[in-house]
C-alpha cells in the first residue's frame, strides 16, 4: 500500500473519530442533571429566592440593638479671655480626642418591626413559590422539548419510508401502465404522491435543527449543532377523575403565592397602623474625652425617647387606606386563582386522559391499516384491485402512521403539562 492511500485511511480514521467526539448525545437521566444546573431561569429564580430570604433576615434585625463605635479629634481656635469674660487678646489652639461607644434599642415602635417581619416571611414564600413554578416549567419544557427532537428523528425515519414507498408505488405503477393495465392518471397521481414525500421529508428534516434550538434553550447549551437525545421520557398513566380537587389545589404553588401576597398584604396594613402609635426607644452611650490620645477623662449618658405623632399631613391616613384596599385586593386575587386552578386542573388531567387513550386508538388503526395496506399491494399486483381502492388503503395507511407518531408526542407533553399545572415535575 503506498504512502498516499496510508495518508488518506489515517485522515478518514482521523475524521471519524473527530466526528464522534464532537456529538453529544444525552440520555434522559443526563438531561435532567444537566438542566437542574444550567437551565437560565431555573438558576435566576434560585438567585432570586436567595436574595429574598436574605432580606427577611434583615427584617429580623429591628428587633435587636444597634451599637456603634466613635472616634474623633477635633482642633479648635478661640481668642484668650480673662475671668470676667473679656478678651485679652491673641488665641488660643486646643484638640479635643474623644472616644464613644453608643448603643440603642427599639422597645416599642407601633408593633411596625413585626409586620415588617411578617411581611419579608410571606414575600420568602412568594419566592419560594415563584421558583417551584419555574421549577416545574423547565420540567415541563424538558418533557416537551426532549420528546419534540426525538418525535422530530422519528418524524425523518417515517417519511423516508414513506418515501421510499412512494418511489415504489411509483415504479408498480409504471409497469402497470406500459403494460396497458393502468391510465395516464394513476401515474401523474403516484408522480405527485412522491413530490409530496420529498416535501414532508425535508420538512421533518429541517424540524429536527429546530428541535435541537429548543432543547439546547431549556438545558443551558450555546451550541446545538451537535446535540442529540437518546432513549425516552418516562411515562405514567392518568389518575382517575376521582381527586381531592380542592386539596390539590391548595398544594400547588399557584395557591401558595397568593396566600402569600394576601399575608404580605396583611403585614403592610399592620406597618401602616403603626404611624398612629407612639414609639419608645431606649439610648446609651459610654466614652472618653481629652486633649490627647488617648483619652482620659470619662463621660456616659442614658436616656429613654418616647415620642407621640400628632400631624404628618395625613400620610398616615393615606398609608393606611391604600394598605388597607391592597388586602382586599390580595383577598380577591386568591379566591380568583383558587377557582381558576380548580378548572385547570381538571381540564389538564381531562387532555392527559384524553391523549393517554388516543395513543392507543391511533397505534391500533395504524396496526390495522398496516395490515390492510399489505392484503391490498397483493391484490393490485394480482389485478384484483383498482388502483383507486388501492390508492384510498395506501394514503390512509401513511395518515395513520403520522398521526400516530403524534399522538405519542402529545402524549408525553399532556403529561407534562398535568405535571406543570400542579407545580410538580421531574427536577429536584
Amino acid at each position: 500500500m503506498s504512502k498516499i492511500a496510508q495518508l488518506k485511511i489515517f485522515l478518514f480514521c482521523l475524521t471519524l473519530l473527530c466526528g464522534t467526539a464532537s456529538a453529544e448525545t444525552i440520555s434522559w437521566p443526563s438531561a435532567v442533571e444537566i438542566t437542574t444546573k444550567n437551565n437560565a431561569e431555573l438558576r435566576g429564580a434560585r438567585a432570586d429566592f436567595d436574595s429574598t430570604q436574605a432580606l427577611e433576615n434583615s427584617a429580623k434585625s429591628g428587633y435587636l440593638p444597634v451599637v456603634t463605635g466613635t472616634l474623633s479629634a477635633t482642633k479648635s481656635n478661640t481668642p484668650v479671655v480673662s475671668g470676667s469674660g473679656a478678651v485679652v487678646g491673641g488665641n488660643r489652639t486646643a484638640t479635643t480626642y474623644s472616644a464613644t461607644l453608643s448603643a440603642s434599642e427599639n422597645i416599642f415602635n407601633g408593633l411596625a418591626d413585626l409586620g415588617r417581619t411578617q411581611q419579608a416571611e410571606a414575600n420568602t414564600r412568594v419566592a419560594a413559590a415563584t421558583l417551584q413554578t419555574v421549577r416545574a416549567k423547565a420540567s415541563r419544557d424538558l418533557k416537551a422539548n426532549f420528546e419534540s427532537l426525538t418525535y422530530s428523528k422519528e418524524s425523518v425515519r417515517l417519511t423516508s419510508e414513506i418515501l421510499k414507498r412512494r418511489e415504489d408505488n411509483l415504479r408498480l405503477v409504471e409497469l402497470r401502465f406500459e403494460s396497458g393495465r393502468e391510465n395516464k392518471g394513476s401515474v401523474l397521481l403516484s408522480r405527485a404522491y412522491l413530490n409530496q414525500a420529498r416535501y414532508e421529508n425535508l420538512q421533518a428534516k429541517n424540524a429536527v435543527s429546530r428541535a435541537r434550538v429548543d432543547l439546547a434553550k431549556t438545558l443551558g447549551i450555546d451550541d446545538e449543532s451537535t446535540l442529540d437525545v437518546t432513549g425516552e421520557v418516562p411515562l405514567d398513566p392518568p389518575p382517575s377523575a376521582d381527586l381531592a380537587w380542592t386539596k390539590l389545589a391548595s398544594e400547588t404553588p399557584d395557591h401558595v403565592k397568593s396566600a402569600a401576597q394576601e399575608d404580605a398584604a396583611m403585614a403592610a396594613t399592620t406597618i401602616a397602623r403603626s404611624g398612629f402609635f407612639p414609639t419608645l426607644g431606649l439610648t446609651g452611650s459610654a466614652g472618653r474625652q481629652g486633649d490627647r490620645f488617648f483619652p482620659e477623662d470619662h463621660r456616659w449618658s442614658v436616656g429613654l425617647n418616647l415620642t407621640f405623632p400628632l400631624f404628618s399631613g395625613f400620610k398616615d391616613y393615606a398609608n393606611l387606606k391604600s394598605a388597607i384596599a391592597s388586602r382586599v385586593s390580595s383577598l380577591e386575587s386568591r379566591v380568583s386563582v383558587d377557582r381558576d386552578l380548580l378548572v385547570r386542573l381538571k381540564q389538564a388531567r381531562n387532555d392527559f386522559e384524553e391523549a393517554f387513550e388516543k395513543l392507543k386508538v391511533d397505534e391500533s388503526f395504524r396496526d390495522a391499516a398496516q395490515t390492510r395496506a399489505e392484503i391490498a399491494r397483493n391484490k393490485y399486483n394480482n389485478g384484483l384491485q383498482t388502483f383507486d381502492d388501492w390508492d384510498i388503503i395506501e394514503s390512509d395507511l401513511i395518515n395513520r402512521q403520522k398521526v400516530a407518531l403524534a399522538s405519542k408526542q402529545n402524549r408525553v407533553v399532556n403529561e407534562a403539562a398535568w405535571e406543570q399545572v400542579q407545580g410538580k415535575g421531574i427536577l429536584p
